[in-house]
């Protein structure tokens, strides 16, 4: 296709339309489960077994771009990285359209998302949105060639207490164990 916007048009338009229960579909819903757990787990290396070399990321509610597994991997090691960032992260998947095209060696998928991040001040964001994954059958393995996260909202919910009773985030955001 000769434009990206095309090729996610037809990706919905894919994803709608009615698909046979097959292994492959139910391989392509692993992916995009594991997918969740590395990024929530923070262990973006992990994420090499499911993103193909050449994987593209595209977050049009900011306007960025990532191409290569490389730049892919170095955007998320930075997120959880900041000393604002991550306490806590949990994505929770639904909604998961899966079409596999191309016979049976391509696949299209969307899935909307529900999300929390608590941040290291205490600070409880919740974020919401749709992912639309691109994936290829590579040597017999289903990989992420390219996708897009599209978040439709967030916010912040309020403060939360990241490790549970026992534990407090004092005004400076460090966590401490109370004794």
């Amino acid at each position: 296709m000769s434009n990206q916007s095309d090729r996610w048009d037809m990706a919905i338009k894919i994803a709608e339309s009615p698909t046979a229960f097959s292994p492959d579909i139910e391989a392509v819903r692993d992916i995009i489960h594991r997918y969740c757990y590395f990024i929530d787990s923070q262990k973006s290396e992990k994420l090499r077994t499911i993103f193909s070399d050449d994987v593209e990321l595209n977050y049009p509610t900011y306007h960025e771009h990532y191409k290569g597994i490389d730049e892919v991997l170095a955007i998320y090691k930075k997120q959880a990285s900041k000393p604002y960032f991550l306490e806590t992260l949990a994505h929770r998947m639904s909604n998961e359209l899966v079409s596999i095209v191309e016979g049976g060696h391509e696949a299209f998928a969307t899935a909307y998302y529900f999300g929390n991040v608590v941040q290291t001040s205490g600070e409880l964001r919740l974020f919401a949105g749709l992912y639309t994954f691109h994936m290829r059958k590579l040597n017999e393995q289903w990989k992420i060639v390219d996708y897009k996260i599209d978040r439709q909202w967030d916010g912040v919910a309020g403060t939360a207490n990241p490790r549970g009773p026992g534990h407090e985030l004092p005004f400076d955001g460090k966590l401490l164990k109370k004794n």
